[in-house]
């Protein structure tokens, strides 16, 4: 009799302990959502305070964060469809130099304009892809020793287009000047 009076008591205990394990889960699993809301909150009560108001939340303060972080999380999308197809790329950083000198010397040493840069450096960029894809599919070579490689061929090759100095951006609304929103 008193092991079924023993069996009677675990069983809320052991209700219990799954419930906690499920919701010991969910927070796992969605760990990175709730990270990211803790840095916020942190951020938002800690952040200085100007004129009484909290600078951190200002929407000019918000746009420029989002602003500076576009270039890593358009990245990351591309890297995460990469990985998630089994394949990996470290040549993306080189890829992206070889882009911004691009980008600079096309509108700064070529006097052409925004929309043409852009055209051309997308091409350029699809360009380095296509020569990765091809080369790991046609030639059946890993992609990464395909991609390793043209990390130093992309960087190599911005280094010689920029003739190894930065190219100096002058801001303005003309030809041959970057906009005043890429300061």
């Amino acid at each position: 009799m008193t092991d079924a009076g023993a069996t009677i008591e675990e069983r809320p205990q052991t209700r219990a302990r799954e419930q906690g394990a499920r919701l010991l889960g969910e927070l796992l699993r969605f760990q990175s959502v709730f990270g990211l809301a803790v840095i916020l909150v942190l951020a938002a009560i800690l952040s200085p305070v100007r004129d009484g108001a909290n600078v951190f939340l200002e929407p000019r303060n918000l746009l420029n964060i989002v602003r500076f972080a576009s270039e890593n999380g358009i990245i990351a999308v591309g890297m995460t469809l990469v990985i998630l197809t089994g394949g990996i790329d470290l040549s993306v950083g080189a890829v992206l130099a070889l882009c911004a000198v691009g980008a600079a010397s096309f509108m700064m040493q070529s006097g052409l304009g925004t929309g043409p840069t852009v055209l051309l450096v997308l091409a350029l960029g699809g360009f380095v892809g296509v020569v990765n894809g091809l080369v790991t599919t046609k030639l059946n070579i890993q992609s990464f020793i395909t991609t390793l490689a043209m990390l130093g061929v992309a960087r190599g090759v911005a280094s010689l287009w920029a003739g190894g100095y930065a190219i100096p951006l002058a801001f303005g609304d003309g030809a041959g000047t970057a906009p005043a929103s890429f300061k």
